[in-house]
């Protein structure tokens, strides 16, 4: 399709729009941009896309912020054992944390618990306690 790339992933902008077809758009796995394929970066790609809608749609009228990458991710490693890794390195920035043992551990499994509860809706608030807590989680 002349709207992906040679993978088949649509191509977008910052704002999560294809740069040739005004009208289309794609987040997480769906997008060229993602790498890698993880469900928190698709999460903050959605919330883009979301203002650059309201935006066109005249419901924000400021200037909105283009996608800036960082990845949060957590595990479950076996043995109540988890890790926590935040990072923006990958596309220039320079924050890296890396954390594992029974705090992670724990995280990743109200995390888990949340998002099932909710039906896969993350609340404004989750990645947030969830980087605070893991940033500064005690071994």
């Amino acid at each position: 399709m002349p709207f992906t790339d040679d993978m088949g992933f649509v191509v977008t902008d910052l704002y999560m729009r294809n740069p040739d077809y005004q009208n289309i758009f794609a987040v997480g796995d769906a997008a060229a941009i993602t790498v890698p394929k993880i469900g928190s970066l698709g999460h903050m790609e959605a919330e883009v896309l979301a203002n650059a809608i309201a935006k066109e749609l005249g419901a924000i009228k400021g200037d909105i912020e283009p996608m800036e990458f960082e990845l949060l991710c957590m595990g479950d490693m076996g043995g109540i054992k988890g890790f926590y890794m935040r990072t923006n390195e990958w596309w220039g920035g320079k924050e890296s944390h890396l954390e594992m043992g029974i705090t992670p551990y724990a995280l990743k499994m109200g995390f888990k618990q949340m998002y099932y509860t909710l039906g896969g809706k993350i609340p404004q608030w989750g990645l947030a306690l969830s980087e605070m807590i893991g940033d500064h989680t005690v071994l």
